[in-house]
């Protein structure tokens, strides 16, 4: 019994002198790891206050052209690998010939800015009718109405000016080339004189580009010796009418918006059969007359906001 008891007591002792050896090796060893952790420095990232570089020059477009503005310009940052660009094209006007400013302004992750200004230039664009028969009738079209309408305008009011701007500046001549109504269009434009098919051509591109409705129309000749003649059909919103340009070598030779009737008593009494054609497959005509609106000898016309 006491034998037993002793060794209870030694084993105690053993446990007991285990564990403060095991807590004084903790000890020291947490001891060791704050000893280190305090001789430890954190370095922090070296601050970024060098501004993005950007390489941009001068450039030039052509009038109406889209304009790509990073085209033009190349930016490096030391740490940022997509600096924010903003353009400041505020004042460029791509649709007129001139020189403008443009501002880029490039920012970094670290608030960084640079900035660079370059110089637009909008060069006038050259139209060619043999490059672009359509661009060149066009814009020749929208220089015309530019000087002869307005934004208020209605069409009906746009047609008559239409008229009397080819009326007045197409001379009559006894020959026009008539291989297509475009060729007709741009030697009126540019010679300023030619036949009935001139006029038609002419005014025909003019009512185009006024996006005012318009048919073609061909006089039905029933013998080789009569003379061909052309005109038009325009509707400004009111029904389908006559509309023929040409100065022709008689009185009261104004048609504008005229109906059958009246182009019908105009050609028996001065011209027969000037304007011959055939009504099938044609829009049904108007036939209201709307002459009592027109003053032709006016080079100002006020009519009505709704003919």
């Amino acid at each position: 019994m006491r034998n037993k008891l002793r060794i209870l007591r030694i084993t105690f002792l053993i446990f007991v002198l285990a564990a403060l050896l095991v807590a004084a090796m903790l000890g020291k060893a947490v001891e060791s790891i704050r000893e280190a952790s305090g001789s430890v420095q954190i370095e922090e990232p070296p601050k970024d206050t060098e501004p993005p570089v950007i390489s941009a020059s001068d450039f030039e477009i052509t009038e109406g052209d889209t304009v790509s503005y990073k085209k033009h310009i190349a930016v490096t940052d030391n740490m940022d690998e997509d600096p924010l660009i903003e353009i400041d094209n505020s004042g460029v006007d791509s649709e007129t010939p001139g020189q403008y400013e443009v501002t880029y302004t490039v920012s970094d992750h670290s608030g960084n800015t640079a900035v660079a200004k370059v110089t637009l230039t909008v060069k006038e664009k050259i139209y060619s009718f043999d490059e672009n028969a359509e661009e060149w009738l066009s814009h020749e079209a929208q220089l015309i109405l530019k000087e002869i309408t307005t934004e208020d305008m209605n069409d009906m009011q746009k047609g008559y000016a239409i008229y009397r701007w080819t009326k007045r500046h197409i001379a009559y001549s006894d020959s026009s080339d008539k291989t297509d109504y475009r060729i007709g269009a741009r030697d009126g434009l540019l010679k300023r004189r030619g036949d009935c098919y001139t006029y038609f051509a002419v005014s025909k591109v003019l009512l185009q580009e006024a996006g005012i409705q318009n048919i073609d129309m061909v006089k039905i000749r029933v013998s080789k010796r009569e003379s061909r003649h052309y005109w038009s059909l325009i509707n400004v919103g009111t029904g389908w009418y006559h509309f023929d340009c040409t100065q022709y070598r008689y009185p009261k030779d104004n048609f504008y918006m005229i109906t059958d009737k009246e182009l019908k008593k105009w050609d028996k009494r001065y011209y027969k059969n000037a304007h011959r054609y055939d009504p099938k497959g044609l829009p049904e005509m108007a036939t209201k007359s709307v002459q009592g609106m027109i003053n032709y000898k006016s080079s100002k016309l006020t009519l009505p906001d709704t003919p």
